[in-house]
C-alpha cells in the first residue's frame, strides 16, 4: 500500500483577506505528488481584522497578546474545519500572520503561537518557518518557490497574485530563481475599501477607470524595482512607498485601481525569464480571480497564460506551507539559499507537540 501523510496547511496573507486553510494529502515519491481533501477561506471578524491591520501600533505587551488572540482564532477555526472530517491530519503546517518583516534589522515575526494551537486542537504544530533562515543571513523569504519547484514542476513559471506579487521560475542549470516583483492586493483591496468593497470583484472598478500615465510611470521607477535578488517586501514599504505616492493623486478611485493593474502587468512581464521564449505561466493568488488584471497579464506578457481550477488560486500558498512543514517534520531541507540568499540551506521551523 502506498505511503501517504495527511497534513494540514494554514496560511494568512498579507492581503488580509482571511485564514486559508488546507487539508493534503501527500503521497509518490518523496511525497511530491499532493492532493487537496478539503480547503475553506475564514475571514477575520472585522475586531481582529481591524487590530491586525493597525498592529504597527501596539505597544511590546499587545502584541504578545496579540500572538495568543491570533492562536485561539486558529485553533477555534481549526477544530471547526476538522469537526466533520473523518481523516484527521498527522500535523498542522501553520505560517501563521506577518506583522513585520525588516530585513535589514533581521526581523520576520509570523504570529500565532505554534505551542497555543498545538494545546488547543490537540495536533503537533510546525511553525516559524522565517527565522531561521533570517538569522543565515536571508531574506527569510520568499519560501513557496521550494513548493514551486516540487509540485509544479509542469510550469515554466509560477506568479502569485497575492496581498505582495512574487514569481518563481526556472534558471539555467536547474537553478530556481524567486523573489518579490511589487505589490499587488494590498494596495488594491485598500483602495476598494475606500468604496466600502473588501476587494475589486473581478477587477470591474478598475476596468472602469483610466490608467493615470504619470503615475504609472512613477510607479515603475520605485526603488526596490530594479534591486537585484534576493529581495522580498512588506506590509511597511507598500504603506510607506506606495499608498502616499497613489494617494498624492487626486483622481478617481477607479483610475488609481486601473493604474495599479497596469504597473502589475507591466513589472510581471518585465521580470518573466528571457532565457525561455514561450514559457508555460500559472497563475494563482486572489488576483487570479481579479478579470481584469489578468487580462493585462496576458497582453503585456508573452508566454502560455494557466489559470488553474479555484482550490489552487485559493490554497496554493497553504497547500505549499503544508508541504514545507512536511518537510521540517521529515528533517529535509525546506529552503532554497539562492533563493533567500542565505548563507546555507536549512531546515527551518519550530515544532510544538501537544
Amino acid at each position: 500500500m502506498e505511503e501517504r501523510i495527511v497534513v494540514l496547511g494554514l496560511m494568512s496573507g498579507s492581503s488580509l483577506d482571511g485564514v486559508d486553510l488546507a487539508l493534503c494529502e501527500f503521497t509518490g515519491n518523496d511525497f511530491k505528488t499532493c492532493k487537496m481533501l478539503k480547503g475553506q477561506t475564514i475571514e477575520y471578524p472585522d475586531e481582529l481584522f481591524n487590530t491586525l491591520f493597525n498592529a504597527q501600533n501596539l505597544s511590546a505587551k499587545e502584541f504578545v497578546i496579540l500572538d495568543t488572540t491570533i492562536a485561539n482564532f486558529y485553533s477555534q477555526i481549526i477544530n471547526d474545519f476538522l469537526s466533520t472530517e473523518k481523516e484527521k491530519p498527522q500535523f498542522i503546517s501553520s505560517h501563521g500572520h506577518t506583522l513585520f518583516h525588516d530585513i535589514p534589522n533581521k526581523i520576520t515575526s509570523q504570529i500565532g503561537s505554534g505551542a497555543a494551537i498545538a494545546a488547543l486542537t490537540n495536533l503537533p504544530v510546525v511553525c516559524d518557518f522565517r527565522r531561521n533562515d533570517v538569522a543565515l543571513n536571508g531574506q527569510g523569504a520568499p519560501l513557496v518557490p521550494i513548493g514551486d519547484r516540487d509540485l509544479f514542476s509542469e510550469y515554466d513559471v509560477c506568479i502569485n497574485l497575492g496581498g505582495i506579487i512574487n514569481i518563481t521560475y526556472k534558471g539555467l542549470n536547474d537553478k530556481t530563481y524567486a523573489y518579490d516583483i511589487c505589490a499587488g492586493n494590498q494596495v488594491l483591496n485598500y483602495f476598494a475599501r475606500k468604496k466600502d468593497l473588501d476587494f475589486d470583484r473581478e477587477g470591474l472598478l478598475a476596468a472602469n477607470g483610466l490608467p493615470i500615465f504619470e503615475l504609472l510611470e512613477k510607479l515603475n521607477q520605485l526603488e526596490f524595482l530594479d534591486e537585484a535578488p534576493p529581495k522580498s517586501l512588506d506590509k511597511f514599504w507598500i504603506h510607506e512607498q506606495v499608498i502616499p505616492l497613489l494617494q498624492s493623486y487626486n483622481k478617481p478611485i477607479e483610475d488609481i485601481l486601473c493604474t495599479t493593474c497596469h504597473h502589475i502587468a507591466l513589472q510581471i512581464s518585465k521580470n518573466l525569464p528571457k532565457h525561455i521564449k514561450n514559457p508555460n505561466i500559472l497563475l494563482s493568488g486572489g488576483g487570479a480571480l481579479n478579470t481584469y488584471l489578468v487580462g493585462l497579464v496576458k497582453n503585456y506578457c508573452k508566454g502560455n497564460i494557466y489559470i488553474p481550477n479555484e482550490d489552487i488560486i485559493n490554497f496554493k500558498e497553504a497547500l505549499i506551507f503544508a508541504y514545507l512543514g512536511l518537510l521540517r517534520w521529515q528533517n529535509k531541507i525546506n529552503t532554497i539559499p539562492e533563493v533567500t540568499g542565505a548563507s546555507r540551506a536549512s531546515c527551518s521551523g519550530a515544532v510544538y507537540f501537544p
